[in-house]
């Protein structure tokens, strides 16, 4: 049993309470629904991992990747999947083979490592798992692609740390992350990767104490028809997660001072959330985006400019060239060797 409470003495009354009727140990958590946790006490940090996890599933599946070259991203800058590359009906062979490849057991092993660890594989595993239904075999070779770099990455930690070693540059200063404060980095892809639908891409990465906490990278329901609004229905998504994390963390004891910072690269949307009579190539579009306006007025959120190459969440919406993709990951996730 994972026990968190506001104060020490709420957790010895639960002890109290049920060594009245059972014999309870306390311990420190080391392991929890597969995760590593390490705390360092001197540098006042906690590091999640999920070692075992990552191994068994290399274990299981690392023996149909026939390409031992090194993969340094989850996919290639260049790659484009469609649903015209699914088997047909006629293709009665094709259809017979592709149902012997394991592609919706690998999608499921990375999808739930890709919730609960690794916010790299966010895209790519949402990118593959959209022809789970009727895979073809440029979409195995791509899925492929994906299990070689984590075969090649394979552990990472996340690191909670304060105060946090994290730092964040806006107006050419750079900031330090104040403890105990969410910060969210935003971002939206325009329509590029999904070529059956033309949706655009949402992808957010929030942190808290120097470590990420709550990530996403999806498809957005409707077709956006320009950047600015691919990026307003995203900031949208963005900024109510904030919220309701603000909201986990008060009932937790930690009230978030000030509002949340959000990081956004798109200048356009900035001016639309500031500025509303500037929003006139959005009057079609939902009202229930503009909730985002109030959150800001409200002082629950605040927009920061973030120059495009510092845009963590960058990596939630497509695929990045290496040099890009190797940048960006280090803000977000710690390598360490097995």
């Amino acid at each position: 049993m994972i026990v968190c409470t506001r104060l020490h003495e709420s957790t010895t009354w639960l002890h109290n309470s049920l060594s009245l009727h059972f014999k309870v140990n306390i311990t420190t958590l080391n392991k929890c629904l597969g995760f590593d946790i390490t705390y360092d006490l001197l540098s006042r940090s906690l590091a999640l991992s999920k070692h075992d996890y990552v191994k068994n599933l290399i274990d299981k599946y690392g023996h149909l990747i026939s390409d031992t070259s090194y993969r340094s991203t989850p996919m290639a800058d260049n790659t484009k999947l469609s649903r015209t590359q699914c088997p047909t009906n006629d293709d009665i062979q094709y259809k017979s083979y592709m149902s012997t490849i394991p592609y919706r057991s690998v999608i499921g092993s990375l999808n739930y490592l890709t919730c609960t660890l690794r916010p790299d594989l966010s895209f790519s595993t949402n990118y593959h798992a959209r022809f789970m239904d009727n895979p073809g075999i440029e979409h195995w070779n791509s899925l492929l692609h994906e299990l070689a770099y984590l075969r090649d990455n394979p552990y990472a930690q996340i690191t909670y740390q304060t105060p946090s070693n994290r730092y964040y540059e806006t107006d050419g200063i750079y900031y330090q992350m104040e403890p105990h404060k969410l910060y969210c980095f935003v971002d939206a892809d325009f329509a590029s990767t999904d070529i059956d639908t033309r949706r655009s891409v949402t992808g957010y990465i929030i942190y808290f104490n120097g470590g990420p906490i709550s990530w996403k990278s999806g498809l957005q329901r409707k077709v956006s028809s320009n950047t600015t609004e691919a990026e307003y229905r995203a900031l949208h998504d963005a900024c109510k997660e904030c919220i309701w994390l603000s909201h986990i963390l008060h009932e937790l004891g930690y009230t978030h001072q000030g509002p949340v910072i959000v990081f956004e690269d798109n200048s356009s949307t900035i001016r639309v959330c500031d500025n509303p009579i500037s929003a006139s190539q959005l009057k079609h579009i939902d009202t229930v985006y503009h909730q985002t306006r109030e959150f800001i007025a409200d002082g629950k959120i605040m927009i920061l400019k973030l120059n495009t190459k510092n845009q963590l969440a960058d990596i939630m919406t497509k695929p990045l060239s290496p040099t890009i993709f190797q940048y960006l990951i280090q803000g977000i996730l710690t390598f360490i060797s097995g």
